[in-house]
């Protein structure tokens, strides 16, 4: 007997530690291993107990599956709340209880199983008992939700209770709980009812006693040298962590439906930039600037164009997507405006000017503007023809101002002698008539008389007459 019970206690002690260590590795490997070892333990309990082994100590029974198994499932969920909060709790409840409620459909199928083919009965798979298994299921979950609800009241500040009196009291509460329910649901009207609740309730009381130093002790070291927090939550936090879940629910639904609109408000502003971009007259490019090891910007690629590129450079876009600017026109030596584009795409400052490109021999209005991470566009077009009317329209204007500083006027007021007839210039000299018109006109005279004047110079000639 005395053998039984250190085996039974190495047992405890083996599961307690093994429970506690997966919980510690949470900052390393996260909480899924700890969960997968709630899930193993839950399967052995409900075998272990449904197979009914039991060590007699002193009077007391103890069930192997309660003693180690129970309640090493009861420290993990207590850490796992205390440390990992209401959300974490809440999967660990329902990994415990999913494989509560498995296991007794699995032996149940089974026995059916051999009871169909005709074969042997499996003698150790216990056959299930609806009213055990159903009062077991229902109970450990209230156990384990009672567990934190009585963790954050004793917690309070009005009842002033320290930490090794808070968690004992409960751990002892959530096993006297669950011997009070699982009694009751699963022996209630029978003639051992009252025995197994005396009697259960004793062996749980050893079972607190015997679990709690383990629970403190690891309580303590993840408070004081990890640094892992214990919280003051509400009481009812663990039972509120299903409303806040439906509430993340409703606000995840909200945020998929507006981000449904705005990927469709994306998809129609893209079809709108699309129309734009393909049936602009004007040309337009996406570039990414290239910098040397200094930064400084030494070409580009061309990342697309439009239809209209080709109409206003006469390259084609399989000629020069993908491709640096100094690959895609080959005569050239270096990048055209690649000073004033990488400026654009490294400053974010828009430009707009115009130039004249020698390999393509054509002028060209360009606008260029960034486009974020060392890429830029730019829409430009062809304005050669205007150029062209502009050079023409100048050598006009320049061939008549020649022309008209050639030509010379008479206008105005001139000051003449009412004698000799002479005009005075505006230096306030006098000159002769014909001198005067002759230097400021392209007048030139020629000398003769008039009637009256040959009548009386040479007054002879008409005497004849």
């Amino acid at each position: 007997m005395n053998n039984a019970i250190v085996i039974l206690a190495a047992e405890a002690i083996a599961a307690y530690l093994l429970v506690l260590w997966a919980h510690s590795l949470r900052t390393r490997m996260g909480l899924g291993p700890f969960y997968a070892l709630l899930g193993g333990l839950t399967a052995a309990m409900s075998w272990i107990t449904d197979a009914g082994l039991k060590v007699q100590m002193a009077g007391i029974t103890f069930v192997v599956g309660s003693t180690v198994f129970y309640t090493a499932l009861i420290l993990g969920v207590f850490v796992v709340y205390v440390f990992d909060g209401p959300h974490s709790t809440r999967i660990a409840i329902l990994a415990v209880a999913g494989v509560s409620a498995l296991l007794p459909i699995i032996a149940a199928v089974l026995h059916a199983q051999m009871g169909i083919t005709g074969e042997a009965a499996l003698r150790y798979i216990p056959v299930p008992s609806l009213r055990i298994n159903t009062a077991s299921v229902a109970t450990t979950i209230c156990d384990l939700i009672f567990l934190a609800m009585a963790w954050e009241f004793l917690g309070t500040s009005r009842l002033r209770i320290g930490t090794g009196l808070r968690t004992f009291a409960t751990l002892l509460g959530v096993m006297w709980l669950d011997v009070l329910l699982f009694a009751t649901g699963a022996f209630a009207g029978t003639p051992g009812y009252v025995s197994i609740m005396q009697g259960t309730l004793l062996s749980r009381l050893v079972m607190s006693v015997f679990a709690f130093p383990f629970l403190l002790i690891y309580l303590n070291w993840q408070n004081r040298e990890m640094g892992a927090v214990i919280e003051n939550r509400p009481i009812l936090a663990i039972l509120r962590e299903v409303d806040d879940v439906r509430t993340q629910l409703d606000l995840a639904k909200r945020e998929i439906e507006r981000r449904k609109r705005a990927e469709q408000a994306l998809q129609d502003s893209e079809a709108r930039y699309r129309g734009l971009f393909d049936y602009a007259l004007s040309g337009v490019a996406v570039y990414e600037i290239i910098t040397d090891s200094e930064g400084k910007p030494v070409d580009y690629i061309f990342l697309e164009v439009n239809p209209a590129f080709e109409l206003q450079t006469g390259l084609r876009p399989d000629q020069v997507i993908g491709k640096r600017a100094t690959q895609a026109v080959p005569e050239l030596k270096d990048a055209p405006f690649v000073e004033i584009y990488g400026n654009v795409a490294l400053t974010g400052k828009p430009v707009e000017f115009e130039e004249f490109s020698e390999p393509l021999n054509r002028h060209y209005q360009i606008s260029a503007f960034s486009l974020g991470e060392g890429q830029f566009a730019t829409v430009f077009r062809d304005i050669t023809e205007r150029k062209q009317a502009d050079a023409e329209r100048e050598r006009l204007i320049a061939r008549l101002q020649d022309a008209l500083a050639q030509v010379k006027q008479l206008s105005g007021m001139l000051p003449i002698c009412a004698s000799c007839k002479k005009i005075r210039d505006d230096a306030g000299y006098w000159h002769n008539v014909e001198e005067y018109v002759r230097d400021h006109s392209n007048a030139e005279f020629s000398h003769g008389l008039c009637p009256d004047c040959a009548r009386k110079l040479y007054p002879e000639m008409f005497d004849e007459e």
